[in-house]
Order: structure tokens, then sequence, then C-alpha cells
């Protein structure tokens, strides 16, 4: 995962897979020494952690493992992620 150009905010990909817990433990390093002076990033995590809090409180029942992980994967493809 890469900065962006102007290393004032982290992008996308790399806060949500810090979110999913996909990050290798140099760059959860980067992104949590970051996040304590980034309150644009700190948002970002915030909206995935409401999105997944949504989902689970919408019929008040846990979301499914299997589902969460079709969802991370049809993101990632249409992100083009790579870890």
């Amino acid at each position: 995962m890469k900065l962006k150009t102007d290393n004032r905010c982290l992008n996308e990909d790399m806060i949500f897979e810090y979110f999913i817990g996909e990050l290798h433990k140099d760059s959860t390093k980067i992104v949590e020494a970051h996040l304590r002076n980034c309150n644009t990033c700190l948002l970002k995590i915030r909206e995935f952690a409401l999105v997944k809090s949504g989902l689970e409180t919408e019929h008040g029942l846990p979301v499914p493992e299997d589902l969460m992980q079709r969802v991370i994967q049809n993101w990632k493809k249409n992100v083009n992620v790579t870890t």
C-alpha cells in the first residue's frame, strides 16, 4: 500500500485493510501513527465501522462471517487492492 502523493492522508485501500486487520505489522504501525494526527483518515475508519455496525444491527443479528468475507472480496476486486 502507498501513501497518497501529498502524504497528508492514507489511501482508502490502506485504511480499509487496516480496518479489517489485513495489514502487515509494519504497515499497521504506520497507519496507527498517522491516525493519531489525522481526523480525515480517522473518520474513514469510523465510516467503515458504522457500515459494519449498521449491517449487524439492522435486524439485530450479527453479519455472518462468510457474508463479511464476500463483501470484503468484492470490495477488493472493485478497487484492485494488492497486499
